[in-house]
């Protein structure tokens, strides 16, 4: 047998590899130790960034009200975040206005001196300042000075596990190294045994074994190809053996594949008949459910036309009333009766599809985020809330307060459902909906999807009332204790987002709401913070108004006169446009239109007159939106909209914004 000595090719390979590999250990050791002083270090500023915000957010109406003792509470609940050792409050003018130091902490703490926005790291300390904002308004700052002890604790147990790692790396590396001159002599070896072997049993079905192409592998091959020949004859007698027993074994599986063929298809028969009697429940329900939702839409817009001249004579009606007068309170509760009329009336647009909403890029991990603190108060402390939020979650393109809208009524009925307490779980991820799904599932387009989920450990609800869920007006709660529209509204949101909702319950297990939302790539839209300016809203300025609806429109004339505009009333696009072309004095100068009319309709006739007026202003109204919006061509980006029913504030705003735009 050949060997190979210690001093040759197996000492030279094993010195080379180790100290390659102590090299490159080494070296990938030093990367990682800057980079986990750095990612730490990152961190921990980020940390410190997020606790002086929320101390901040909670001081400021201390600062605004000059209340010391109220920001020195704020600042007594850093005693349950052991790393901050300072803290101070600052005022507008710079002096201290509440401090806050950890008891046993040293006494040579000082208070933080760096300028707003700075970080300063020290030995032992971290030390941040920065502002504190009310509305976009810096109302103080606030400086905390945090201890780097977990800093360094970090950092050395990082440095330990490294250090042990390197060892074990560099004990395994010398190990494999020391077999590795095995590859060498081990198939000279067994080629020889092989060949004694086969001198000694005559066994000539042996055969080396090739592994690399080199010399060895060649000297092998060789002797192969010698056995080769040696036994060709064997193999063709072989040959015409095993072609027998193949045509038997074919004839066989044939027989048995068609009998498999027969039974499966007969299988895709009974399964294809199940799937054909869900999708026709599916799409009964489906079509059940836009039925509902049209008959809801035309009753909202008709109702809120009717609420448009209720609201506008009780509010033009509180107007002549002095205050504290008996009838003046009454007047006030047809009002409020009114606005809550308003309200249902929008819930019916949601669950329609026919409400406007704002559409926006959202991150759903962030909006949750926001969130926590009003559910948990919401929920109570019987109900667990687990967030389960996934990780490069895509976005989509929805109205984020309607969103939020959504999660919220859907966070009350679990707890309603869970009376005695219980877990809430809200999952987020990416999903993908292939073709298949959309095949079993009625209205949806397959594509990315971010899936939303609300999942609770409730009482779960049977059959018949989840074939019923999302109908408008049903509810399983006692009378007075709910309008039925909460879970309507939600399927309507959801639906006019471009997605899809789906139910899971049994009785006695819990229920899961999914929901999947089109993911899109884009960026999150960043919120403007727009002050809301004190507008006079009186005027004498000429104004067409055009209605179909007689009383609407005269309870628009009268609010605008009240204000005293100069107000011309027509009851439709055509006669409009002849009052437009034959009015001498004085110029018109806003049109207030409906949007759907007879005849005409309201952007057909903004056409008309721009033509005739370039300069001439315009506002749209309608009783419901999607008429306005889809068919009409009315963008809420683009034109000057007033959705019905409105107030008089609002109505006498919006054209008071419109007269006065440059």
């Amino acid at each position: 047998m050949l060997k190979l000595s210690k001093k040759s090719i197996k000492g030279k390979l094993i010195r080379i590899g180790l100290l390659t590999t102590t090299v490159a250990l080494g070296l990938a050791f030093l990367a990682l130790l800057v980079k986990e002083l750095l990612d730490t270090r990152n961190s921990l500023v980020k940390d410190l960034r997020v606790q002086a915000k929320t101390i901040g957010t909670h001081s400021a109406s201390a600062l605004i009200f000059n209340d010391p003792k109220a920001a020195a509470e704020t600042l007594a609940t850093l005693q349950s975040w052991p790393n901050i050792r300072l803290a101070v409050i600052y005022s507008p003018e710079g002096e201290v206005f509440a401090v806050y130091q950890r008891p046993g902490s040293k006494p040579g703490d000082r208070q933080p001196s760096l300028k707003e926005g700075e970080v300063k790291f020290g030995i032992n300390t971290l030390t941040l300042v920065q502002p504190v904002f009310f509305n976009n308004r810096v109302v103080g700052k606030i400086g905390l000075q945090s201890d780097l002890g977990k800093f360094y604790f970090l950092i050395i147990r990082y440095g330990v596990t490294v250090a042990i790692v390197l060892i074990l790396s560099l004990g395994a590396a010398y190990f494999l190294l020391s077999q590795l001159h095995r590859t060498i002599t081990t198939p000279l070896s067994n080629l020889v045994r092989l060949m004694g072997t086969i001198s000694r049993e005559k066994n000539y079905d042996l055969r080396a074994s090739l592994f690399e192409e080199d010399e060895l592998s060649a000297l092998g091959q060789g002797f192969n190809e010698m056995l080769d020949q040696i036994q060709q004859r064997d193999r063709e007698l072989e040959m015409h053996r095993k072609h027998l027993e193949e045509e038997v074994g074919r004839r066989t599986k044939d027989l048995a594949m068609a009998n498999i063929r027969l039974e499966r298809e007969l299988d895709e028969r009974r399964l294809a008949e199940k799937e054909k009697n869900i999708l026709e429940e599916q799409l009964r329900q489906s079509q059940k459910m836009e039925a509902i939702g049209r008959l809801a839409g035309g009753v909202a817009h008709d109702f809120n036309n009717l609420l448009t001249i209720i609201q506008g004579y009780c509010e033009l009606s509180a107007l002549k009333i002095e205050q504290g007068e008996p009838i003046g309170e009454e007047i006030e509760q047809i009002k409020q009766a009114g606005n809550r009329a308003s309200e249902l009336t929008r819930q019916l647009l949601a669950f329609s599809r026919r409400q406007l909403l704002e559409m926006k890029v959202v991150d759903l991990n962030e909006l949750l985020g926001n969130m926590k603190n009003m559910l948990s108060r919401i929920l109570g402390e019987d109900i667990q809330i687990i967030f389960s939020l996934g990780k490069d979650l895509g976005k989509v393109k929805t109205d984020p307060g309607q969103i939020e809208q959504v999660i919220l009524n859907l966070s009350v009925n679990a707890r309603d459902a869970m009376p005695y307490g219980g877990k809430l779980t809200i999952e987020t991820k990416n999903t993908l909906l292939d073709q298949a799904y959309a095949q079993t599932h009625p209205g949806v387009i397959p594509g990315p999807y971010v899936k939303l989920s609300v999942i609770d450990t409730g009482s779960g609800m049977p059959p018949e009332v989840k074939s019923r869920l999302f109908e408008p007006f049903f509810t399983t709660k006692e009378l007075g204790k709910g309008t039925g529209l909460g879970l309507s509204t939600i399927y309507g949101i959801i639906k006019q987002s471009g997605g899809n909702i789906w139910v899971q319950s049994e009785l006695y297990k819990g229920t899961t709401f999914d929901l999947y939302l089109p993911r899109i790539e884009e960026s999150p839209e960043s919120e403007e913070m727009v002050a809301d300016p004190q507008t006079r809203l009186q005027g004498s300025e000429t104004i067409l108004v055009v209605e179909d609806e007689k009383e609407v429109g005269k309870i628009i004339k009268k609010t605008l006169q009240e204000l005293g505009y100069q107000v011309w009333l027509t009851e439709g696009g055509r006669e409009a446009l002849r009052f437009f072309k034959d009015q001498e004095s004085p110029p018109i100068q806003l049109l207030i239109t409906d949007v759907v009319m007879p005849g005409m309709s309201g952007r057909e006739l903004r056409d008309h007159l721009i033509a005739l007026r370039p300069d001439l202003k315009v506002i749209f109204m309608s009783g419901y939106t999607d008429d306005a919006v889809i068919r009409h061509g009315i963008s809420k980006k683009e034109m000057n909209f007033i959705q019905k029913p409105f107030s008089v504030n609002i109505l006498a705003r919006k054209v008071r914004l419109v007269l006065d735009e440059t």
